[in-house]
């Protein structure tokens, strides 16, 4: 990434990636429903993720998936 992270940064930017990955991996496979608290989850993880960039979303959905936001 261009900048820098603090660690509260990365802490919740892996959270939101590993909830978003998670549910996306879900509705891969078919699994479309969620619970109220899975969309309050999945909710504060684009309100997280919304504070970066398209690219700097792209960029930590990328470390995400190779296991590395955190």
């Amino acid at each position: 990434m261009k900048r820098l992270l603090t660690d509260t940064e990365s802490s919740e930017a892996g959270w939101a990636v590993g909830i978003i990955l998670a549910l996306s991996e879900r509705i891969l496979k078919g699994d479309i429903h969620f619970t109220h608290e899975e969309a309050e989850k999945l909710a504060k993880a684009s309100e997280i993720l919304n504070g970066y960039s398209f690219e700097e979303q792209i960029e930590l959905l990328g470390l995400g998936l190779k296991g590395s936001v955190n």
